[in-house]
């Protein structure tokens, strides 16, 4: 490297971004498991949580034709794999022929929330992981492109602003 007297420099300032970054990104990350970890459910957590679960595990829109499914079909991914399923004998389940009746609706999601093989809070708790790692690579992005914009220096601040904010 004698030969390329700015390489090392380079090289350094690189290898020290990076580090900045994955320590920002790794503080989000354990900021972000605690949050999900301890922070109560919202009221409609359970309902999205059940709706990606009746569309993991039988296709039908019973519970919600009329939103979007990208979210809450990543949300049933993690706990289909821990476990959870959707129970199609659920007496509210049966009983909605559409998602208009939404006293059903809501206590379907109920019954697939507290009446599951995994606890609750568990079962909360990682419907809400494909959020999390989203927020990851959505920090990721802003890094890499406020870098490219504004260097190195420009995209660790970009990226702290973004691992800070409490409402990321």
């Amino acid at each position: 490297m004698t030969g390329f007297p700015g390489l090392a420099g380079k090289n350094r300032a690189g290898l020290l971004a990076g580090l900045g970054a994955f320590f920002l990104l790794a503080v989000f990350l354990v900021r972000g498991v605690g949050y999900i970890s301890y922070s109560s459910p919202t009221y409609d957590e359970a309902y999205y949580a059940a709706y990606g679960a009746s569309l993991l595990e039988t296709g039908q829109w019973r519970l919600a034709a009329d939103k979007p499914n990208l979210a809450p079909l990543l949300a049933a991914i993690p706990l289909r794999a821990a476990g959870a399923r959707f129970d199609t004998g659920n007496r509210y389940w049966r009983s909605l022929e559409s998602a208009q009746d939404y006293g059903d609706v809501w206590l379907c999601a109920l019954d697939f929330l507290h009446k599951n093989v995994l606890p609750a809070d568990r079962l909360i708790f990682y419907a809400r992981l494909p959020g999390l790692l989203l927020g990851l690579l959505t920090g990721l992005a802003v890094y890499a492109w406020s870098s490219r914009l504004y260097g190195r220096a420009g995209g660790l601040l970009s990226l702290f602003l973004f691992a800070s904010c409490p409402n990321i």
